[in-house]
């Protein structure tokens, strides 16, 4: 029923840009010229049944669809679902380079971006600050340094918790939330400000 009702969803989006396209207001002035003015319109990048890409003004809102959370990341990047079993958690990925889909090392890329979103659904004894404590016991145990900690607020108002810190493989930026009931956790290495755009862009 969900899949049925993102197809539909899908196929107004295409009809409503090809009849725009048709009006001549999606850059043309009637006489072939390009005006300054005109709005871009949002084209389906990729769909499969688990999620939905658009890409809009030079970026891309990825949408899972099985549990209604969206990102947004930059146009000239991929990104995909890695897959796991049916009780794991939803795992997706991000990077700045070209990869067979589904699979990334997020540190062995010098020089490249590579962010990680996992969506935990609600389950008994799950909280935020429970996901926060025992990651932050997981980095003592690894012997990762926090180089910062600061409470942050997503694009859509949500607060969240940020961490700067730095590992084996490198430093990585980390946030915290919890949107829709879900917690979220999302960590992103290579360029932090990168990162951090994409992390609070999560909705």
């Amino acid at each position: 029923m969900r899949q049925m009702f993102l197809v539909t969803i899908l196929c107004i989006v295409l009809t409503v840009s090809a009849c725009a396209g048709q009006a001549g207001d999606s850059g043309s002035d009637g006489n072939g010229e390009t005006s300054e003015n005109a709005t871009p319109i949002a084209t389906i990048k990729g769909v499969s049944p688990a999620y939905t890409q658009v890409a809009s003004n030079g970026k891309i809102t990825f949408t899972d669809g099985l549990n209604g959370i969206s990102v947004d990341y930059p146009d000239d990047w991929i990104g995909d679902q890695i897959r796991g079993g049916t009780r794991s958690p939803s795992m997706f990925i991000f990077t700045s380079y070209y990869r067979i889909p589904g699979m990334a090392d997020p540190r062995t890329i010098d020089g490249e971006t590579v962010i990680t979103l996992t969506i935990i659904p609600p389950r008994d004894n799950n909280s935020i600050d429970a996901l926060i404590k025992s990651q932050k016991e997981t980095w003592v145990k690894d012997g990762t340094k926090i180089l910062s900690e600061e409470n942050v607020t997503l694009a859509n108002g949500v607060t969240a918790t940020a961490f700067v810190i730095d590992a084996y493989y490198g430093q990585a930026y980390n946030l915290f939330t919890v949107v829709g009931g879900k917690l979220i956790f999302c960590e992103g290495t290579g360029d932090l400000e990168a990162a951090k755009a994409v992390c609070l862009s999560i909705r």
